[in-house]
């Protein structure tokens, strides 16, 4: 992302940035602050000061979010940076900055997004951690859709999950159809974890480089699999089939990447 463009005070984006940043540099300076020992107050007075003078026009994008960055987005942030030590919050990086607050103009109003931009941006706020806020983050948490994270976080907190592979074959043919892919056992306390878009939203973070798909590896443990055919997108093919026709699954498995890792500490889903 560049910072180029001309704001009506004859400034430019990039200097209204660095401006920003400074500020942060001096907050983390100011001992009285320090000594008040409450990182939320603290927090939330520097950036209040930061919003106000400088990131507002790299962020705002309607009035909703200029609500948003006046009031929430202070506090939001504050707590997330609650049990770090005034000592080591430090400017951010713009080139992590910046799209985050870009992300956070469009996105604030959903949860789960917002919640993944705002510790992006406390990680890169953290001198003891700040190098692992990858540029990239951003444009990741850009691409995925709010309903989504519901079920990429429990993916990204383990590191090899059993997938499976549903394929129809018609009796006497040696060949087969995929019915369904990246079948996973993903449910809350009570039921199944359920939404059509499923499969896409894994073959997006395969694109993404956070995990990675493999029908030619399986979990040997024998019970690994043993969810898949009480699984109603299962229980549902097997519903549709015609005369002549099976229902079978492939074993496989979904991995979690470096990258995935990484992404997953840096946002705080690890």
């Amino acid at each position: 992302m560049r910072y180029g463009k001309t704001m009506s005070d004859g400034t430019t984006e990039a200097a209204a940035f660095n401006a920003a940043i400074t500020l942060v540099g001096m907050g983390s300076k100011n001992t009285n602050l320090q000594r008040a020992g409450d990182n939320v107050a603290y927090v939330g007075e520097v950036l209040t000061g930061l919003v106000k003078t400088a990131l507002m026009p790299l962020a705002v994008v309607n009035a909703r979010a200029q609500k948003y960055f006046d009031s929430k987005f202070p506090e939001d942030l504050a707590d997330k940076m609650k049990e770090v030590p005034p000592e080591f919050i430090a400017s951010p990086k713009p080139s992590v900055a910046g799209p985050v607050l870009q992300g956070l103009g469009y996105s604030h109003e959903e949860d789960s997004l917002r919640d993944l931009y705002i510790g992006l941006l406390a990680t890169s706020m953290d001198s003891r951690v700040a190098a692992k806020a990858h540029p990239g983050f951003a444009e990741i948490i850009g691409a995925l859709s709010a309903s989504e994270v519901g079920f990429l976080e429990p993916v990204l907190q383990i590191e090899t999950m059993a997938a499976a592979e549903l394929r129809s074959s018609i009796e006497g043919e040696q060949s087969w159809n995929v019915v369904y892919s990246h079948l996973v056992g993903l449910r809350n306390a009570v039921e199944p974890l359920l939404d059509e878009m499923l499969p896409a939203y894994i073959d997006n973070w395969v694109r993404l480089g956070l995990v990675r798909v493999n029908y030619d590896t399986y979990l040997t443990d024998e019970t690994a699999y043993d969810w898949v055919d009480a699984r109603p997108e299962y229980q549902e093919r097997v519903r549709g089939l015609q005369d002549g026709q099976s229902i079978t699954f492939a074993k496989g498995v979904i991995q979690r990447t470096a990258f995935g890792f990484a992404f997953a500490k840096a946002v705080g889903i690890l």
